[in-house]
This record gives structure tokens, C-alpha cells and sequence, in this order.
């Protein structure tokens, strides 16, 4: 399980040292201070495989030709710290991930952590902005769905990003929905069906970061409203209708 570790990390330090090359370069070209650089991992840590990973991890030359090799959910569980669960679901240890956006000329200096919320599809919407383009109705003859997601630039100058709707997610059957400090979220509730409402758990993010005092119960009224705000959601973006897992 060092070793596991040890790989891993190996990764990590060679995409630090490949991201300063890329600084390196653009530096020396001039570019650096006028180049938007966004930056963000992956929905969190893997915990497929094996509890303890998979893949031939002692001999170098195998381990080097292996394609899916991963450190398994004891690590996972480890690298998520302190939020519940992995990648694949959609619990803050599945959804929460390290964004970075780095712009000397459009950015201003910040001391202190940016805390509004973002969402991955307010990415298009900002570069959009940055770069005053429109977002076209119609291409080719077909009409294009409207973007949902909002410009991050009020972040650039530490402002609000004053979002007015919900956030929504659904992968491989988890789902959430956060509404300010709400957070609804469930493991498997998007069924074929619809989604199931008595998976669904419900969390102030504000004082419960964490996710563990789940509110479903003491929220009902409000769980049931957010439930509905969600289906309506899925429906519209059509993660319905699903493929039934009936043979």
C-alpha cells in the first residue's frame, strides 16, 4: 500500500513539473501574464478495483504496461478526508474538487479562499465572457440547448458570483441538487423509474460540510420540494428516459 502511495504521488509530481514546463514556456514567449490557466482535478478519489487496488504493482515493467492500475478504496477513503465517498458518487467526497483559475492581467491578487460554489458548466460561460463572445441559438440548422451555467468572473475580483438558481448532477444513477446551503443527494435514488425519494438524504452544507446529519426526516416538506425541482431537472436535460436494467 506504499507503494500504491508512491506511484500515485510520482503522478502527481509529474504533472507539477509538466504544468511548470508549460509556465516556463510561456513566460519565455511573453504570455504568461495575459494567459487564463484553469486548472481542476477529477471528481475526486478512485476507488475502484480492488479495497486494497488493483494491478501488478511490484514489477515495474508490468506496472508500466498497465493501463488501470489504481490504489483501491483504502487509499480512496484516505484522499477523500474529510468528505463522505469517492469518485462515481455524488456526496461532496464524489462531487467537491480543487478549481484553479490563474490570470495575472484579469485577475486580481487574492489572500484569503474564494467560497461561493461553482459548477463545471459555469467553465463555458466564463470563457465565453472572457473572450466577448456570444453563445449562438442555432448551428448548422439546429437549435442549441441554452447554457445553464454562469460567468466566474465576479470571482476574479473576489465579488459574489450571486447564483439564482439551483445546481444539478446526476452520474451513474447518484444524483444531488444544492440550493444555497441545501444539499440534496442520494446513492442509486435515480432509478429507471424516476428518482426515489427514500434515498434521497438531505444536508445544510453550512453547518454540515461533512454530510453527516442527515435532515431527511426533520425536512421533509423541504426534501419533497427539491425532489421535484430535481425531477423537473432530469426531464428537461434529459437524463430521462433511462435504459430499464430488466433483461
Amino acid at each position: 500500500m506504499d507503494l500504491r502511495m508512491a506511484v500515485y504521488a510520482a503522478m502527481i509530481d509529474r504533472v507539477d513539473q509538466n504544468i511548470g514546463k508549460l509556465i516556463t514556456s510561456l513566460k519565455s514567449q511573453g504570455l504568461f501574464e495575459n494567459t487564463l490557466i484553469l486548472f481542476m482535478s477529477d471528481n475526486a478519489a478512485c476507488a475502484e478495483g480492488e479495497t486494497l487496488g488493483r494491478g501488478n504493482i511490484f514489477d515495474i515493467e508490468k506496472r508500466n504496461l498497465e493501463t488501470n492500475n489504481n490504489y483501491g478504496a483504502a487509499w480512496a477513503n484516505a484522499s477523500s478526508t474529510p468528505f463522505r465517498l469517492y469518485k462515481h458518487y455524488t456526496h461532496e467526497g464524489g462531487s467537491a474538487t480543487p478549481f484553479i483559475i490563474h490570470w495575472p492581467n484579469g485577475i486580481q491578487s487574492q489572500s484569503n479562499w474564494y467560497r461561493d460554489s461553482a459548477q463545471l458548466i459555469d467553465v463555458v460561460p466564463t470563457l465565453l465572457e472572457v473572450c466577448d463572445v456570444k453563445y449562438p441559438e442555432t448551428y448548422q440548422g439546429n437549435e442549441l440547448h441554452p447554457l445553464r451555467g454562469i460567468s466566474l468572473t465576479p470571482s476574479f475580483t473576489a465579488e459574489s458570483l450571486m447564483r439564482t438558481k439551483p445546481m444539478f448532477s446526476e452520474h451513474e444513477n447518484n444524483a444531488f441538487m444544492i440550493d444555497g446551503s441545501w444539499k440534496l443527494v442520494g446513492k442509486g435514488v435515480a432509478t429507471p423509474q424516476g428518482p426515489d425519494i427514500e434515498k434521497w438524504e438531505l444536508y445544510n452544507l453550512k453547518n454540515d460540510r461533512t454530510e453527516l446529519k442527515n435532515l431527511a426526516k426533520a425536512e421533509s416538506r423541504r426534501l419533497k420540494e427539491m425532489d421535484d425541482s430535481w425531477h423537473a431537472w432530469a426531464l428537461e436535460d434529459k437524463v430521462y428516459p433511462k435504459p430499464s436494467s430488466k433483461k
